[in-house]
């Protein structure tokens, strides 16, 4: 990754975000997607917004030849958005996206405006994003940049130099991340959210299951592997729901593709791997994930 550059993941699934946004039926509303993506990818998606009827042959085609994975991209962010109304309507009056990437939340979610955001990603992406952010308003109340490898700086560390305050209630977001990290370093992780979460706070992930190698699943799996992020991590559902609980958050939500595209798009899809699961701190999950730091 060069300096002044989204990482290619971060680019990528921006740019899926904005085509899903275009054509004349579209699964999300994120038109800041087309702001922060990078040239070619930037006059794509303004070419996809101003022929619509095009743009719904082209994600036919595009969702085809993706085996779905386009579309699954979509209903990931737009059950996420939803996820995050939810729980800021509960009060937590905070936000931590782990590995933010081009997100655009905090500039479009308007249940964000009493929230203070705190976006962690590395160094390049963060300081890309800032100059293409330096101009819009952000909708939610405030936004702080937290620029910190995490392979280098631990997560504890980079949230420790900001404002970010344990005692208040945090919605914590770990999108599209989990997958590419060791089992070790997802728990190392969680111990980290666990100790930053007080009463009410809510965490949401997303994981993958053990795939079921398909042809066009393999592909997707060596695409990552050339970009330098090869799956590491699957967890099968009873698995993923007992690791949270572990950590002290009670699972209210565990959702997939084939759950989304019924909500979103009365169809059916693929299945995809990655599901997204959300959890709730409570007081008596808080002292559980106490006793559990001492296992």
């Amino acid at each position: 990754m060069r300096a002044l550059e989204p990482s290619r993941t971060a680019t990528w699934v921006a740019f899926e975000r904005g085509l899903s946004s275009a054509g004349s039926k579209p699964i999300l509303h994120d038109a800041l997607a087309e702001r922060l993506v990078p040239q070619p990818y930037r006059a794509l998606l303004r070419m996809a917004r101003a022929l619509p009827s095009l743009t719904d042959v082209g994600n036919r085609i595009y969702r085809a030849l993706t085996a779905g994975i386009s579309c699954h991209i979509a209903f990931r962010t737009r059950a996420i958005d939803e996820a995050i109304a939810t729980a800021a309507r509960r009060g937590p009056t905070q936000l931590v996206i782990i590995g933010a990437g081009l997100d655009s939340r905090a500039w479009r979610l308007e249940e964000l405006s009493s929230v203070d955001v705190f976006e962690v990603d590395h160094p390049a992406t963060q300081a890309y994003k800032e100059a293409q952010t330096a101009a819009l308003a952000p909708l939610a109340k405030s936004v702080t940049f937290v620029a910190a490898d995490l392979e280098r700086v631990s997560l504890a560390d980079a949230l420790g130099r900001t404002a970010h305050d344990p005692s208040r209630p945090t919605i914590f977001l770990w999108e599209g991340v989990t997958m590419y990290l060791s089992p070790a370093a997802v728990e190392t992780t969680l111990v980290t959210l666990s100790g930053r979460s007080s009463e009410g706070s809510t965490l949401i992930l997303s994981y993958w299951e053990p795939p079921i190698l398909t042809r066009a699943l393999r592909l997707l799996m060596w695409m990552f592997s050339r970009v330098g992020e090869p799956i590491r991590s699957t967890y099968v559902r009873d698995g993923m729901r007992a690791l949270l609980a572990r950590h002290g958050f009670e699972t209210v939500s565990d959702g997939g593709t084939m759950e989304w595209s019924t909500l979103y798009l009365a169809g059916r899809f693929r299945r995809a791997p990655e599901r997204v699961i959300c959890g709730e701190r409570t007081q008596a999950k808080l002292a559980l994930g106490r006793e559990s730091s001492f296992e």
